[in-house]
This record gives structure tokens, sequence and C-alpha cells, in this order.
């Protein structure tokens, strides 16, 4: 019987890849992303719209629309501008001031070696967050120590 063999690896971001202790994370995460939206005055209100639209995206379970379109439809209306807008800024926030955040997350150890196993292998490497945004995603691993630095780390 031929041995069967994988393809594609399937791994979680968060607690997998990264070490982070995520209520410490999201605490130092929120009023530096609010920034981005409204000024100190703004900052408590925009975190608690940014918080509810994460749990919205968490509570969601019906598959039927991605933690992004969710974490929009709750949080664009509450900062008054338009999804893309949104977008826009957050890809912004995670090409600056996201930076600020890499004391709070390091890769855990192995990560990487398996990582390179894995594509040594001809595997296709898939990542899987609960974040919403592509932006956040492609910015975290680098977040980590030099995740990203693996040659074709991630196929965008």
């Amino acid at each position: 019987m031929p041995v069967r063999r994988f393809t594609t690896l399937l791994v979680d971001l968060d607690g997998t890849l990264l070490e982070v202790e995520m209520r410490g994370f999201l605490e130092a995460f929120f009023p530096l992303a609010a920034a981005r939206f409204g000024g100190p005055a703004e900052a408590p209100r925009i975190s608690e719209a940014m918080n509810k639209a994460a749990q919205a995206m968490s509570e969601a379970r019906d598959g039927a629309r991605t933690v992004d379109c969710i974490f929009l439809e709750s949080f664009a209306p509450a900062v008054g501008c338009t999804a893309e807008e949104v977008r826009e800024m957050f890809a912004s926030f995670y090409r600056g001031e996201f930076e600020n955040l890499r004391r709070l997350v390091r890769p855990v150890p192995g990560a990487r070696p398996a990582w390179r196993r894995a594509l040594s292998l001809g595997c296709q490497l898939v990542l899987a967050t609960k974040f919403p945004s592509s932006s956040s995603t492609r910015s975290r691993p680098g977040c980590a120590g030099g995740l990203s630095a693996v040659p074709s780390f991630f196929a965008w």
C-alpha cells in the first residue's frame, strides 16, 4: 500500500507559532490601534468599539461570513468610516505603530525549524488566525523575531 503524503500544513498563529499572552497583548493593542481612528479623548470609545467587534467575531459560528467581514460590519459604522477606510487605516497601522508590540510576542521554540522542514518537504503552508485583517497576519510573524524571514513563509 502506498504511503500517503501530506501536501498542506495548517497551523494556528497564536499559541502555536507565536507565544503571546493575549490579554496583555490586547490591552496594549486596542489603545495603540484606536489612536488611528481618533484623538486621545476618543480612544476609550474606539477601543470599546474594537472590543465589541472582536467579540462579534468570536461569537459568530455560522461560517457564512469571514471574520474580517464580521469585524468591519461592527467596527466601521462605530467609528464613522467605510469598511475600505478601516482596512486602509489598519494596513497603515500594521506597517507602523504595530512594531511597538514586538516586545509582547515571541516565536514558539522550534517553530522556525518546523516551517523550514515543511517547506523542504514541499508542503503548502496555511496560517490560521482569528485576527480579522490580512495585514495583521502578514505583520505578526515578523513581530515574533524573524519567523517572516523564512523564505516563502507565506504564499500571498
